[in-house]
């Protein structure tokens, strides 16, 4: 009985000493810690703000206040940042006396998503803000090709040694991006967003889907095979408005052509081929899904056009000398382009598609890599 006794005093003072270690409990609180401290965000977006409270290190429960530093440009509502007008808010959490360190929010109506080669960057059309995205910054891999804006984060590509791919993804709600797999991939050549959620991805030659808030610590495998056809090499795609259809560049034989198949898993089959030059890539559905722009190199950078009814493609927009890839804005009536000059760098244009009139977005970035922009509403 004494041996008994011991052990539970012994028991109780550990349980005294230790008991406010981990965990949540009760304390007053002395820090707050917002999950990020920048946002940019359209003016159709909502974001999700978390703060974590501590006393003295340990996590505690407690009320937290938010407060937004101006309520004409947003709103906070339970961590929740809704949007009322473009500008820079400040968004802040309180709990009894202490204060987070501000999350500074930057609303636009729209915003172009491109890359300078080290990180991802973010402009508005009107080449007025543009800014480093943080958490992106990779001092060991350059950003090249596709990158795509989801709902709750960017996912995007890097170079990998002997021509591989790494698969990256950058949430919203926190400032560290992370590798999608443990390993590298076979090349990737364009990733589109999936409809239904998570993205697809063109992988050496075959399209796959897959959740990039996640992380694989393997290869990607056979159970995130979307699309594969027998001889048929599938590379840079887009999927359509309506998420009825994809077209992609295609490899049959020698002839390189942009193949239109419905959607539909395993069971997608080809519905028309639209002949194009060799050296076509970066095809892009405009909004209402009737055409295709799409980047073409010889000595000069071109944008075509073509119906997706058939026909032949027109020149629509000539500049620089090679357009790696681009987008269109959400109303139709622009082109977002990365553009390659004479020294080999790629530049950031807008282009008319009825007029051909093109404008270089001074303010951003240059990059030694080719990347595939997105225009985001």
């Amino acid at each position: 009985m004494k041996l008994t006794g011991l052990y539970l005093t012994l028991i109780a003072v550990f349980f005294a000493l230790f008991s406010g270690c981990s965990g949540n409990g009760d304390g007053d609180p002395t820090s707050i810690e917002l999950s990020t401290t920048w946002i940019a965000m359209t003016t159709s977006e909502t974001r999700q703000l978390e703060a974590t409270i501590y006393s003295d290190g340990n996590i505690v429960d407690a009320d937290i206040e938010w407060i937004s530093g101006d309520n004409s440009i947003a709103t906070v509502s339970g961590g929740v940042i809704s949007p009322v007008d473009t500008g820079i808010v400040e968004i802040t959490a309180l709990s009894g006396a202490i204060e987070s360190e501000p999350c500074s929010v930057h609303i636009a109506e729209e915003w172009i998503l491109y890359s300078d080669g080290t990180q991802l960057r973010v402009i508005t059309p009107d080449n007025d803000r543009d800014m480093a995205i943080p958490g992106t910054a990779l001092s060991e891999y350059d950003i090249d090709g596709p990158m795509v804006w989801l709902e709750n984060g960017i996912a995007y590509h890097t170079l990998a040694p002997f021509n591989y791919s790494y698969l990256w993804y950058r949430p919203f709600g926190s400032e560290q991006a992370h590798m999608v797999t443990g390993d590298t991939i076979e090349p990737i050549y364009d990733i589109r967003p999936n409809l239904t959620g998570g993205i697809f991805l063109t992988v050496y030659q075959d399209i796959h889907t897959l959740n990039p808030s996640q992380t694989f610590s393997q290869y990607i495998n056979a159970d995130h095979l979307y699309y594969t056809r027998s001889g048929v090499k599938l590379e840079d795609f887009d999927i359509s408005p309506d998420g009825a259809s994809f077209v992609s560049a295609c490899r049959l034989g020698t002839s390189p052509r942009f193949v239109l198949f419905d959607l539909d898993g395993a069971a997608s089959e080809p519905t028309d081929t639209l002949p194009v030059a060799y050296m076509a890539s970066c095809p892009r559905f405009n909004p209402t899904g009737d055409k295709i722009a799409y980047g073409y190199a010889t000595t000069v950078g071109r944008v075509w056009l073509i119906e997706t009814s058939g026909g032949s493609a027109v020149n629509i927009i000539s500049e620089g000398q090679e357009v790696a890839g681009l987008d269109w804005s959400p109303d139709g009536t622009r082109l977002v382009m990365c553009i390659r000059n004479m020294v080999n760098e790629y530049e950031l244009w807008i282009g008319d598609p009825e007029t051909g009139a093109t404008q270089k977005l001074t303010n951003a970035e240059s990059s030694s890599e080719r990347y595939f922009p997105q225009w985001v509403d």
